[in-house]
């Protein structure tokens, strides 16, 4: 465990025991999902600028 127990205390931590799953995502797999689509545009950005030279121009001006 990360959080340092004292002598003679336990650790507050609550181990999972059971997974229960529900229809909507959590909160951890939709943040992971935003960063997959904000890297997934910025490779496209990368890919359109190599194909088209003038493009990137215009994007570092």
């Amino acid at each position: 465990c990360s959080k340092a127990c004292q002598v003679s205390e336990t650790c507050s931590v609550r181990l999972i025991t059971a997974t229960r799953y529900v229809s909507q995502k959590c909160m951890l797999c939709e943040q992971i999902e935003l960063k997959r689509r904000r890297t997934r545009k910025l490779d496209d950005k990368i890919r359109r600028w190599n194909v088209e030279p003038e493009g990137l121009a215009k994007a570092t001006k």
